[in-house]
């Protein structure tokens, strides 16, 4: 073999070698930051909607505009033509059958916590590939939670069964459908998630900014407590009663009803059709509280009956067509009465009479 044939072959043993060392890198590198995620590729913002199923229990949450809505989907009401991906889950396309019961507001922080983890989520310790034991995971169809999630375009984009808890108590075994595969996932994901619509519905009955209140009523049967905010020049200020009676307001009692209506959330809410207003008690109120606000804004509070063989009381507001049922310790809150507002006037100390001046003794 002549010299020019020798480093030919050089040249294409030195590439031969290469790629087999690229291809050993290659194999050894760890799975990128993305590969790894649950749903590999899912930001927040590209997440339209996901539901949460529990055996026959189901919660469906939308982006409606800008807003989370919750909603519990009719048998069959969600479809997937499903197309196996190259992992052999189960993906594919969402199509409507039946549609889904009424839909409701999400708390914020709930549906805030539910996208994190679905981005966020990782498959970290791969724990079993074996289907048998799926059962003993509960990431199985009999036991596990199934979370499905769907992107901006109505596509199917990830579904997985979220297990048991895993030996520290702050993680789950997780199974993507259609998959074998068992991973130890930390992050108490199953927390984040609920098949209970009512769960993750928004218990908000009134809200606003208390600095922004300039008056506040209180409508009982018999009386009515009105109290007035007013701001000197300083920038300070202070609350009077103006009705049923004129005097200066006890600022830390009225503090203490602002503070209860501007946050108030519910227990529960009347779901049954058949309760009227006048059997709620709407029609003579046990109270009636009203805030007004600086730009004119008015949230109203209306107190109806307590609910018999409960502890809770149905309340309703202006802003929302929901009946809801508080406890009685939160009404206890806005039981006044004139007395507890009204501040009285400390007397002055009566003047200390100065002793008379000692009589000259008698020679």
């Amino acid at each position: 073999m002549n010299s020019k044939n020798l480093i030919v072959s050089g040249a294409v043993l030195a590439v031969l070698v290469a790629i087999i060392v690229v291809a050993n890198i290659m194999s050894n590198r760890s799975p990128s930051d993305q590969a790894q995620k649950l749903v590999p590729g899912l930001t927040a913002s590209t997440i339209s909607a996901f539901q949460v199923t529990e055996g026959e229990v189901s919660a469906k949450l939308r982006k409606k505009g800008d807003v989370w809505v919750v909603s519990s989907p009719k048998k069959g009401a969600e479809a997937a033509t499903t197309t196996p991906d190259s992992n052999g889950a189960v993906l594919g396309q969402a199509s409507s059958q039946g549609g889904s019961s009424k839909e409701y507001p999400v708390d914020s922080a709930s549906i805030a916590s539910a996208l994190e983890k679905l981005v966020s989520t990782k498959n970290e310790v791969l724990v079993s590939e074996n289907a048998q034991k799926q059962a003993t995971f509960e990431v199985d169809s009999a036991k596990g939670m199934l979370v499905e999630v769907w992107d901006s375009g109505n596509k199917l984009v990830g579904n997985f069964r979220i297990g048991k808890n895993g030996p520290d108590w702050n993680s789950n075994y997780v199974r993507s459908v259609g998959s074998n595969k068992v991973h130890l996932v930390s992050g108490s994901v199953k927390y984040a998630f609920f098949s209970d619509p009512k769960r993750w519905r928004d218990k908000s009955i009134t809200t606003f900014d208390k600095a922004s209140v300039k008056r506040l009523s209180i409508a009982k049967q018999g009386f009515s407590i009105v109290l007035e905010k007013s701001v000197d020049t300083a920038g300070v200020s202070t609350w009077a009663m103006t009705a049923p009676q004129q005097a200066k307001a006890k600022p830390e009692e009225v503090s203490k009803i602002i503070d209860a209506l501007s946050a108030l959330k519910c227990e529960e809410w009347e779901e049954d059709s058949a309760e009227t207003a006048l059997g709620l008690g709407f029609d003579k109120p046990e109270a009636v509280l009203t805030a007004t606000l600086v730009n004119g804004d008015e949230k109203v509070l209306t107190v109806g009956k307590k609910k018999e063989g409960t502890s809770r009381f149905w309340v309703r507001t202006k802003d929302k067509p929901e009946t809801f049922l508080i406890a009685d310790s939160q009404v206890a809150a806005f039981d006044k009465k004139p007395e507890d507002f009204a501040m009285t006037e400390t007397p002055a100390a009566a003047p200390v009479p100065k002793p008379a001046p000692a009589k000259p003794a008698k020679k």
